[in-house]
């Protein structure tokens, strides 16, 4: 949803102005005929943080009354690459991408112990400074712009320039013919090229991503998976998938923590084959027998208990 971009892309507001007048101020002028990419701004260094440390110790979170959708997870990431939280339906998943992401909703209905730092700081602050972007398995182009005022558009809301490399993401997705075009023009697998691209093109030092892949076919999912790759190699993100696709899990991942239903960690997993791993040209996800006694060990887990 639109919302999700807006949250991600927000910084400390200046003197005198809110969200909703920043994001007037950024749609001002949107639309209003062709643009010429050469003639886009960029600027030649991207702010970023040195290093990426998650650290989550002790947490307990629970929904009003209900039942921890949480329960005493502790986990510490630092560095760039791929990790992986899958499990079942109702294990916490989303609920831990949301902390990590500050989430307003979440934080004002639910309860939580323990603690949930980036680079040893409360998560609202990666995110006020725009070092987070997050991507869900919902469409989250604004309907009333254009492919590329959708890219453009956290930038306009950071007042700041594109990056160097603006185009040569766009280019490299396939975008370029499209960037003239509205969401409704496009096809499904275009629109989630273009939120991928809108993931990456702020260089953030973390990326969440809570099930993009979901609602693609297999083809397309292959495709995604490969620019995922891509992007990450350039970025230099630490990238956190959550997903319910073991398949996908295996393919992507330098870590899996495994959840079950209690909300807790079942199991970490740690894959050293180096990425990308092989995806076969004509679609068909090839998984070697390292990958698939893997998903094998995975699918024996007990997710009820």
């Amino acid at each position: 949803m639109a919302s999700d971009v807006t949250s991600v892309a927000a910084l400390e507001e200046p003197e005198g102005t809110n969200t909703c007048e920043r994001l007037s101020e950024a749609l001002a002028g949107f639309g209003r005929g062709p643009f010429d990419m050469e003639e886009l701004e960029t600027v030649e260094n991207v702010e970023r943080l040195s290093e990426m440390i998650i650290e989550i110790s002790n947490l307990t979170f629970a929904y009003q009354k209900g039942k921890p959708a949480l329960s005493n997870v502790s986990i510490h990431v630092e560095g760039e690459g791929f990790i992986v939280f899958t499990g079942p339906s109702g294990c916490g998943k989303t609920t831990l991408l949301r902390l990590l992401l500050a989430t307003p909703s979440i934080l004002s209905i639910g309860t939580s112990e323990g603690k949930v730092r980036i680079n040893g700081q409360e998560p609202s602050v990666a995110v006020a400074k725009g070092h987070i972007s997050y991507m869900s398995q919902d469409d989250s182009l604004f309907p009333n712009l254009t492919l590329l005022d959708n890219l453009r558009l956290p930038f306009r809301l950071k007042r700041k320039p594109n990056p160097p490399d603006f185009v040569e993401l766009i280019e490299l997705a396939g975008l370029k013919n499209y960037l003239s075009y509205f969401p409704y023009q496009l096809s499904g697998g275009t629109k989630k090229r273009g939120e991928l691209v809108r993931a990456f093109l702020t260089h953030p030092s973390l990326v969440l991503l809570d099930e993009p892949f979901s609602k693609q076919d297999i083809r397309h999912k292959n495709s995604l998976y490969e620019y995922l790759l891509r992007f990450q190699s350039m970025t230099r993100s630490l990238v956190v998938l959550v997903t319910h696709d073991l398949m996908e899990a295996v393919l992507l991942s330098n870590r899996i923590f495994v959840m079950n239903t209690s909300g807790t960690i079942e199991k970490e997993m740690t894959i050293t084959k180096s990425l990308p791993r092989i995806l076969d040209p004509d679609g068909i996800r090839y998984v070697g027998e390292e990958f698939t006694a893997l998903r094998t060990l995975i699918l024996r887990e007990d997710f009820t208990q």
